[in-house]
């Protein structure tokens, strides 16, 4: 009887173990350390021997190769966490026995057998989903479905049958991509921090280790940070952020035309005004004079500014790697959000302003910052990510000129650039008088002291580099004790010339061009916006007489009448016999006006004698 009940528990123990082994997800951790601990153990035949992950050992391969260790915000005891641009040489030992460890440098293959975005979520992959992520032949028909790639990867990789790669010895730089159709493709943060991503990774040298007739695996867990955002998330940012302005335009737009004001003066029409058609020129033309006068709201210049010094205290914040890590998906979602605003931005003032806008040279400094970082929000688009690294660092250098976004935005620093440009004949001018002086100096302490002091004044080159350190003022004293202790003693009086007329002079020169010209330009400043005042009182005085003229009253109301009624609804004839009538009528209009008037006077003188006959 007990030996039926140990056999019957036997059987149990195995169907129990090999559910588990054939069981597509886990909800736990235990799980996943379960099936680590049957993964960890080799073949029968080599029970004594055991590959091993180490932990440490790749956590100071990575700190070496890439000068950096970025770990998670929130690290999990027993998982190495890496940050997702930086490559992960994972490093292994094999235990045999009691033996201490010794590195393992066999030949084996590396594949993601499971994952989820946190630890209680960790599902294991079936068979297709593998082969869609680690065979670099199966994926090939899937597209846009890799996870990880080989960094160091040659021109030409050994596989296997199914498509994994041959990995060789102990340098083989695992890089994770996790493109769009992968298991860890499009993640969203859980808040303000970049999401993250738990990785099962299996490791076996069955079939591709000759060194060896024991057959090792084991898998382990990593733990990956700091993923970004991809471009067609980004681009909905920018699409949602384009459409919710448009939307305000529209109903600033609909607002100023058909607000308040507007109704009132429908109201006072007459049955025969409501029934004229609206011009649709005239309806567009109301459209363009409010969509100028909105870009022209200080309030618009005032919120442009203040996205503009955001988006530039986010480009400060994103040089420090630390916070890119932990925050680069929010920090480009904000980013895409900020381009639509500047091409709104863009639009508006080239609807408002036309062929005017590219006359001010700010406008067209905007118009080129805003056209490169297009051109760098659509090169995700255009180019993989493993090739043209080239250009997709230069693309990021120049995110560093939407700085010129801020100085266009202020006044006083426009002024300064005003000056600079208007002052570059003056400078360039002195500049070659300096160069000239320069050369004059090389020339001559070098032909005087070439063989006394050789480093100095050696070459050509060398003398150049000596007066331009005088000319800094920048340690010049030990230009002249150099020369001192090699029997020079002289040089100090070329020195000293040479400091007193570049230093001295020419440099002091330039600034008062700049003072000089600074001044000038803020009185020209002045005056254009004294000029401007001036031509705005005209404006009005015009208008205020224009309204002050006195014309019969008939005229102008008949005139009045006649502009509601053009030619191009009636013809000719009935235009005429139109006129004649709006005539008459504007004859009758005021001589009942004038009855009106006379009998209200009349009214009047009646009321007050009626009055006077009560009090007597």
């Amino acid at each position: 009887m007990l030996r039926i009940l140990t056999l019957l528990f036997a059987v149990a123990l195995v169907v129990s173990c090999g559910l588990k082994l054939t069981k597509k997800g886990i909800s736990s951790i235990e799980d996943v350390l379960e099936h680590r601990n049957i993964w960890d153990t080799s073949v029968p035949q080599c029970t004594d021997i055991q590959l091993v992950f180490d932990i440490n050992a790749t956590v100071q391969e990575s700190k070496g190769l890439n000068k950096r260790y970025l770990d998670c915000p929130y690290p999990e005891p027993g998982v190495p966490c890496f940050y997702y641009k930086d490559p992960v040489n994972p490093i292994f030992s094999v235990r045999n026995g009691s033996r201490e460890l010794e590195r393992f440098n066999g030949s084996h293959t590396f594949k993601i057998v499971g994952g989820g975005p946190s630890r209680n979520n960790i599902r294991y992959y079936n068979e297709r989903e593998m082969l869609e992520i680690n065979s670099f032949s199966y994926s090939a028909s899937t597209p846009e479905s890799t996870v990880w790639t080989v960094q160091n990867q040659q021109q030409s990789m050994d596989l296997t049958e199914e498509g994994f790669v041959i990995m060789r010895g102990s340098e083989n730089w695992v890089g994770f991509v996790c493109q769009k159709n992968s298991p860890c493709g499009d993640l969203k943060p859980q808040g303000l921090l970049s999401p993250d991503f738990f990785f099962i990774a299996e490791v076996s040298n069955k079939g591709v280790d000759s060194s060896t007739d024991c057959v090792l695996s084991i898998r382990f867990e990593l733990h990956i940070h700091g993923f970004p955002l991809l471009p067609g998330r980004a681009l909905f940012c920018l699409g949602m952020t384009m459409i919710t302005l448009f939307i305000i335009l529209c109903s600033y737009v609909l607002y100023n035309i058909c607000g308040p004001k507007q109704d009132r003066e429908q109201n006072s029409l007459s049955d025969d005004e409501e029934l004229v058609e609206a011009n649709v020129w005239t309806r567009l033309e109301e459209i363009y004079h409010v969509i100028y006068s909105f870009t022209q709201r200080r309030l618009f210049r005032n919120f442009i500014l203040s996205v503009v010094f955001f988006d530039t205290a986010l480009m400060i914040a994103q040089a420090f790697p630390d916070v890119i890590a932990r925050g680069g998906w929010v920090f480009s979602a904000i980013e895409s959000c900020f381009l639509g605003i500047y091409l709104m931005e863009m639009l508006l003032k080239l609807l408002a302003l036309g062929h005017n806008y590219f006359r001010d040279p700010w406008n067209i400094i905007d118009f080129l910052i805003t056209v490169l970082r297009v051109v760098d929000f659509l090169l995700p688009f255009m180019l993989s990510t493993s090739i043209h690294p080239p250009v997709k660092k230069a693309a990021r250098a120049i995110r560093a000129f939407r700085l010129l976004k801020a100085i266009r935005s202020i006044g006083r620093i426009q002024v300064l650039l005003t000056t600079l440009v208007q002052s570059l004949p003056s400078i360039a001018s002195t500049s070659f008088l300096m160069a000239m002086v320069l050369i004059m100096f090389t020339v001559f302490l070098r032909v005087l002291y070439a063989d006394t002091v050789p480093v100095s004044f050696g070459t050509f080159a060398r003398t150049i580099s000596t007066l331009f350190q005088v000319l800094t003022l920048d340690d010049w004293a030990m230009v002249y004790e150099n020369s001192y202790s090699k029997g020079a003693p002289h040089v100090m009086i070329f020195l000293v010339v040479f400091i007193v007329i570049e230093n001295l002079i020419l440099l002091n020169f330039i600034l008062a061009v700049l003072v000089d010209n600074i001044g000038i330009t803020i009185e020209n400043a002045n005056r254009r916006a004294k000029a401007m005042q001036d031509e705005e009182k005209e404006r009005i005085r015009k208008i205020e007489d224009e309204l002050s003229e006195t014309r019969p009253e008939e005229e102008s109301h008949q005139e009045a009448l006649l502009k509601r009624f053009s030619e191009e609804k009636h013809g000719e004839r009935k235009a005429e016999l139109m006129a004649e009538y709006l005539g008459v009528l504007a004859s009758m209009e005021k001589s009942q006006f004038s009855f009106h008037s006379e009998a209200f006077l009349l009214n009047r003188l009646v009321e007050i004698s009626h009055k006077k006959c009560t009090k007597e």
